[in-house]
């Protein structure tokens, strides 16, 4: 019987796909790289499903900026995770979304909430930046069930940690 449980949790951890990458541009200029992303999700109820299942969601999309030098390794120059929350009440039958220093943004329309998000990502890389420098910028954007509050049957033991698989790319700017 265990063995059927950790076997269907297995099978189900394929069962996601990743994130679009429907737009990306990156721009250096004095004192900052400045990364514009916009995102698509799967076709998936994944995201639903475990929001109001009672997870919590921890959105990140991961920036490291290197400076690009000839010959030698590239520098790392700049490192930031950038994290929201996404959560379901259902006492008010609302979604949720926390961001580091702002105001949570209430919704009852999970599609609104997820355009919010991932329509428009602007990443500020704060960095003292060089005359004449390449700096090559990888991203890694993730989902990640950080939290469940059903137990056993929605434990992350049983679940996949990934929600949707995570979104690896790398944009180039000179400045």
């Amino acid at each position: 019987m265990l063995l059927c449980l950790l076997a269907g949790g297995m099978v189900q951890a394929a069962d996601f796909d990743t994130f679009v990458l429907q737009y990306s541009s990156a721009r250096a200029e004095e004192g900052a790289v400045y990364l514009d992303v916009s995102l698509g999700l799967p076709p998936d109820d994944g995201i639903e499903k475990s929001l109001k299942g009672g997870s919590v969601l921890k959105f990140t999309v991961s920036a490291e900026v290197s400076r690009e030098r000839f010959l030698l390794p590239d520098k790392k120059a700049f490192s930031r995770d950038y994290i929201w929350y996404l959560r379901y009440d259902n006492l008010t039958r609302q979604y949720m979304m926390l961001e580091e220093a702002r105001a949570a943004f209430r919704t009852r329309d999970l599609r609104e909430m997820l355009d919010r998000l991932l329509g428009d990502i602007r990443l500020i890389c704060a960095f003292r930046t060089e005359k004449g420098a390449g700096y090559r910028i990888g991203v890694t954007v993730s989902l990640t069930r950080e939290s469940s509050a059903k137990w056993p049957e929605q434990s992350l033991l049983f679940m996949p940690k990934d929600v949707v698989k995570p979104l690896k790319f790398i944009e180039e700017a000179a400045y």
